[in-house]
Order: C-alpha cells, then sequence, then structure tokens
C-alpha cells in the first residue's frame, strides 16, 4: 500500500512539474520581428548577426537563394525577440 502511495505522490508532483513547464510565459506571443538581407554577403553577416544577438534578437529562420538573372546569392534571416514595454 505504501509504495502504491508512493507512487501516486510521484505521479501527481511530476503531473504539477509538467504543468508548470507547459504553462505560457509572461512574454508568449509578445514578439517583435526583424529581417536581415544581405547580397554576397562572404563574411559581412556574422559580425551584425552577433551584435544583434547581444541585443536579445534570436533567430529564427534563413535561407540563401539566386536572384533571377543577377547571380548574386542573397541570405535573408528573420530575426525575433521579446518586445519591450
Amino acid at each position: 500500500m505504501k509504495t502504491i502511495l508512493r507512487c501516486l505522490a510521484s505521479c501527481f508532483v511530476g503531473l504539477l512539474l509538467l504543468a508548470g513547464c507547459a504553462s505560457p510565459t509572461r512574454h508568449s506571443g509578445i514578439w517583435e520581428y526583424r529581417v536581415v538581407e544581405e547580397f554576397n554577403y562572404a563574411g559581412k553577416l556574422e559580425p551584425k548577426l552577433n551584435e544583434l544577438a547581444k541585443e536579445g534578437w534570436i533567430v529564427v529562420s534563413a535561407s540563401t537563394s539566386i536572384a533571377s538573372g543577377a547571380g548574386n546569392p542573397m541570405t535573408q534571416v528573420i530575426l525575433k525577440r521579446p518586445r519591450h514595454q
């Protein structure tokens, strides 16, 4: 009987912890976004992204494509951070 009670207590505590982890944070859904684009960046993008990271920006997505006709690769990085209120 004690084993069953301990197991139930452990399950209850585990569920409480999981519920706390799943609850929304204070900043949930309140984001601001920024798009950074560089053509043929050749090392210019990394220092810029490092500076933005110091300001709290987080990379959400990055892609590189070749503009039609131009032949220069264009890299686009989308960043987000909690909106300052």
